[in-house]
């Protein structure tokens, strides 16, 4: 029996201590941080995959969809991180066996690891 999984990428955060720009939206092989936290999710079966944005971040909104997943936007962020994570899980819906929680700014994790 296959497992029904979906995911949630937290990037609604502020970024303060990687400086003026957006961790990310930071360059890393030529693409943003961000797209490349969610290129290895497009390799796996999942039923669904949210991210978590801040309200104003229009450029994850369109990494989030070029990466065929979905977008939901925080105005709660200041929260704190538990905050976006209960965000993303009430966007869920459907029965699903477990749910990724995968974190926007990290770009090296492969489809092995998840």
């Amino acid at each position: 029996m296959s497992k029904r999984l979906a995911a949630v990428v937290l990037a609604a955060g502020f970024s303060r201590r990687y400086g003026e720009v957006s961790k990310l939206h930071a360059m890393l092989a030529g693409r943003p941080v961000l797209a490349c936290a969610l290129a290895p999710l497009a390799t796996l079966s999942l039923q669904t995959c949210w991210v978590v944005s801040a309200p104003e971040d229009l450029a994850a909104v369109a990494l989030a969809t070029a990466a065929g997943a979905n977008c939901v936007a925080h105005a709660g962020r200041a929260d704190g991180l538990g905050s976006s994570l209960a965000r993303g899980i009430r966007a869920l819906v459907g029965e699903l066996d477990g749910v990724l929680v995968v974190l926007g700014d990290m770009p090296r994790i492969t489809p092995a690891v998840y």
